[in-house]
Formats: C-alpha cells, structure tokens, sequence
C-alpha cells in the first residue's frame, strides 16, 4: 500500500473546510497517555479532544487491537466557531496501524476522529489503542485492553456552524461510502464500476462451496484512474479470509489468487482505494480455478502468426483450431513485451481436458509446446494466460501441424440427413504454473462426430457446391435432415460477412469450413436471449488463402427457407 500505508503514514495539509459532529459526546484524549476506544455498527467513528499549549512537534499512533477493518484518522484543528480544518487524513496498513511519526502543531484545540472502513459497512466491531505524544516525553505502554465506554452517536448530528451536515449513516466523517451492496458477481464475468468519490467503498457476492478454489481481479480502467485498488473477501461468519493491494510491485492493481473457500456460504467483496483516495473507473471478477474470466478470440488458422493483448489480470484467452487424429501439433508463445511479463501456454481438447501446458521450455519466458500427437479429431483450444496472473502484455502465437494421413471412402458429397450433437461447452483451468509441458496418450480414442457427406475437405466439396462470387445473396432451401452448402474463395487477412435470415420461423444455423476440411465456426441465435434474433451472423478475419465452404442446416435438422448473404472485403 502506498503513502498512507507503509511504515509511516505521510501528512497531508488540505486547507479546506470539511463536516464535523458537533463536540457533544466527544472524547477527551490526554497527552502522552495510551488511550483505548471502540467502533461498533452503532457508533462507527470516536472522536478525542485535546489542546495544544504551546507550538511544539508531536506523533500520532493509532493500533487496532481486535477486528478487521483497516483504521483511518482525521486530524482536525478547531477554530473558536468551532469549525473544523482538516489537517491529516491517513488510512491505516494491513495490520491495522496508523503512525503519523512527526507533526508540527500551533496553539489551539484539536480533534482527532478515529474510524474504520467496515465497521459501517460489514459490521465489524474494532478495539483500539491511540495516543498523541510530544517529542521528549515517555509514553507508557499498555499492556490490557480495557474497552471505552460506548458512546452512541445520533446517526444525523447538528453541526455547529451553517455548513451542511452530512448524515453518519450516509457517508461519515470518515468519507467513506458503501454505495454498492449485495451485487452478486458470477463466475467467469467482468463488471465495470466507477468510484465517484473519495473514500467509496463497493461491495459485491458471491456463493461459493467449501474447498472451492477461486480467483479474484480488481483493476483500473484507464490511466486517469487516481485510487489504488484494495480487495478483500470476507467469509460468511464476518472473518476477512483474504485481501490484496499491489498484485505486484511495478502495479497498482489488485489480485487474489487460487483462494480455498473454507465453508459453503455467501461471501462478499470489499472493494475501495488502499489509500482511501482516489476516483477512477474499474474492473472486477472472479472466476473458479486460476482465471477470473475467458476471452474467446476466435479461430486460428496454421503457419498464421497472432499478435494479441491479455487486457485485464486473471484473463485467459482462448483460440481455437481444426485438427485431426494423428496430427503432430507444435505451438510457440512468445512475449513482445520484453519486460517481466511471462506468458503460459495450454492445449485443451475437444472433451475439455488439458492434454499439454507448457511455461518456460520456449527460452526467455517464452512458453513451447512441442511435437504433440493428439488421438482425436475435432475442435482444440489454446489457451493463454500471464504467470500467477500477475502479467499484462502483448504476445505473438502460431501453431503448426504435420497432418496425418487420412484415406476418406465416397468422397461425392451428397444432401443427406445429419446426426447432430447437442451444442456443450466444456471450460477447462490451467494448471499450477510449476506444471511441466506434458502429453495425453490415450489406449482407445473415441471417434469425433462427422456428417454422414463424407465432406472432408472444401475440395471434395466442389462437385456438389456452386462457387459465389466476392458479394452476393442467395434464396436457399433445405429438406428435412439436409444441407446447403456453397463455396468461396477468399485471400488471407480478408473479412467474410455472413448473414442467414430464415422466412416463416426456419431457425438456420451457419457452418465455415476452412480448406482443409475442418469447421471453424459454428454459429446459431446470436441474438436469442436479447432480441429473440434466430438468424445466424458471422464476422471473421480468414487467416489462410484458399477455397472456403458455407454450411447452412435447421437446427434438429428441419426443414425451411433462408436468403444468405455475404460479402468478403
């Protein structure tokens, strides 16, 4: 934690006029004397009284004794109207300790309000120990802890002057604000947020299960962000299981990784500013396993170098290629930042199980997975992510392949009826980064599911499937269990745009087969659960010359009537 969190708190001389309680029921601290007070929900803040006789240097020390919420300490010095000027506003460490080791005052009264930044809002209850010293005196230590009397404050106090009094309730003179509570955070989402203003304190959910492992990211949003992300994560009972501030020296951002959940319960996020300054937009999440979230970037065509950017701590990007069995696979992630970003790499198959993850074996941080024959034909996942999910940076990815040798009988294809499978999505985790890169062998594969057309490579296709122009639209029909299927041919690094729109309720779904006869997208409802939109939509970025096949089937394999449309650009 930053200035205010270190070994020594620092000063800040802010010559603004802020609220304050009025002195009823206000404490009185001694000079020099250990003192004792208690914050409870019902009285979040104490504020002490005391006089400066002479001008003269002193130190300020407040250390919690009991509870979790990290203490803030405002110093204020009173004018004869009893008016506040806020001299020192500092936020305690981890520890709960605030020290403000050298502060020069002038003549006059003081009043020195202690708070803490979950009493109010998780309700928690904190003892603590405060003194003011004068430089050159000796200050007892005490060694018991024996509770203040409990002094209830009205939760709208009347201030003494015409300033506006904001209610305890509400924000306190502490400046702190839960203006979020109870939001319930998924597994796998991000949610944007925004503090307004200082001090703010956002609270979120979630439900978890005993020894789930789960992983937590908070972050900023942009460079004008000035707080400084704090996260902790208290248990059902109230007990603070973890927290984080800097995930990493060289940042400001937040991260808690790998948490073993200790009970089945509600558990809620604590997010706000380490300093207890700061506004700025942000980003939070929490995910099962080692990631927070999954960005899914598309399909990834062979010998293609990407280039790409982890955007957020606990992300893990996902891209996904054609193989088939007995293929030999190599993929090599490098970093472009040359800094201390470390990138991991993993390969998941069609089931979902990670067949081979690899850290270091490329050299320099880069991360190389070697030589792999995978068993089964289908649809693989790549997946990327930083170390400890620590790491932002750009890096560049290519894969590669020695094909197996495949003999396809019938290769006509011809319009017959499909067996399709019900669409699942299988989310693997990374392994510990200590892992080292391995491979699957399995005894008995089981055989991928492939349309009864024998269509294994656009190729084969060309006998049955006209070839479309660049742009175009076209009226189609599909008989019950069949398919249409057209072709194009398209340049590396151009866009295709395809658009079904099915007439009289005919829900299609669209397919792209690359050249080599592996589908790389398959795409039905994009808009189901919003606007109730059955019609397929694809953009795509083709990342290999070569002669691609449109596949366009009902859904359950039905029958209807649909325009397609596309251009390439």
């Amino acid at each position: 934690m930053k200035l205010f969190c270190r070994i020594v708190v620092g000063v800040v001389m802010l010559l603004v006029f802020v609220p304050h309680v009025s002195a009823q029921g206000d404490l009185n601290l001694p000079l020099n004397t250990p003192t004792t007070g208690t914050l409870s929900p019902s009285a979040p803040q104490q504020t002490w009284r005391f006089e400066i006789t002479q001008p003269q240097t002193v130190s300020l020390d407040v250390t919690r004794i009991t509870g979790n919420s990290v203490l803030i300490a405002i110093l204020n010095q009173m004018n004869n109207a009893d008016t506040p000027l806020q001299l020192v506003k500092a936020r305690g460490d981890a520890d709960g300790r605030v020290l403000v080791p050298q502060l020069y005052l002038e003549v006059g009264s003081y009043a020195l309000t202690i708070t803490g930044d979950l009493v109010t809002a998780g309700g928690d209850t904190v003892n603590y120990q405060v003194v003011v010293a004068t430089f050159g005196a000796s200050t007892p230590v005490i060694t018991a802890f024996t509770p203040s009397p409990t002094i209830n404050l009205p939760p709208t106090a009347t201030p003494s002057t015409n300033l506006t009094q904001t209610p305890v309730n509400e924000v306190g003179i502490s400046g702190f604000k839960l203006v979020e509570t109870g939001e319930q955070l998924e597994f796998g989402e991000m949610r944007e947020g925004a503090f307004e203003q200082e001090g703010d304190i956002h609270q979120f959910s979630f439900f978890g299960t005993a020894e789930m492992v789960v992983t937590l990211s908070f972050s900023r949003m942009d460079e004008d962000a000035t707080f400084d992300p704090y996260l902790r994560v208290q248990a059902p009972d109230g007990t603070i299981i973890a927290e984080n501030d800097d995930v990493v020296e060289t940042t400001l951002d937040a991260v808690i990784n790998s948490l073993i959940l200790p009970v089945d319960g509600t558990y809620t996020i604590f997010a706000g500013s380490a300093s207890g300054f700061g506004v700025g937009n942000y980003l939070i999440g929490v995910g099962l396993g080692v990631t927070v979230a999954d960005v899914e970037r598309g399909t990834l065509a062979p010998d293609f170098t990407q280039t790409s950017t982890l955007e957020f701590y606990g992300a893990r990007d996902r891209w996904a290629i054609g193989l088939q069995a007995g293929d030999v696979v190599t993929i090599a992630l490098n970093r472009v930042d040359i800094t201390t970003f470390d990138p991991m790499v993993e390969l998941e198959g069609p089931r979902g199980v990670s067949l081979a993850f690899d850290d270091d074996s490329g050299g320099d941080k880069n991360a190389l997975i070697n030589g792999l024959t995978v068993v089964e034909s289908g649809l693989y996942i790549i997946n990327v992510a930083g170390y400890g999910n620590s790491d932002l940076g750009t890096y560049e990815l290519r894969w590669s392949r020695q094909s197996a040798n495949i003999t396809i009988s019938s290769p006509t294809p011809t319009t017959t009826t499909l067996s399709l499978p019900s669409p699942t999505k299988s989310v693997s985790q990374l392994p510990s980064p200590q892992a080292s890169p391995t491979s699957l062998t399995t005894a008995s594969a089981p055989t991928a599911t492939i349309f009864a057309t024998a269509t294994a490579t656009a190729a084969t296709a060309a006998a049955a499937a006209a070839v479309l122009p660049p742009t175009g639209s076209e009226h189609g029909t599909v008989e019950e269990g069949g398919v249409f299927e057209r072709q194009i041919d398209i340049a590396a690094g151009d866009s295709l745009l395809v658009f079904v729109e099915g007439y009289w309720s005919f829900d299609a779904i669209l397919e792209v087969v690359d050249p080599s006869g592996v589908v790389l997208e398959t795409v039905d409802d994009v808009g189901f659960n919003t606007t109730f939109d059955r019609n397929p939509r694809l953009t795509m970025i083709v990342p290999v010359e070569g002669r691609y096949l449109l596949r366009v089937y009902g859904y359950e394999g039905s029958a209807g009537e649909f325009s397609l449309n596309w251009r390439v650009q």
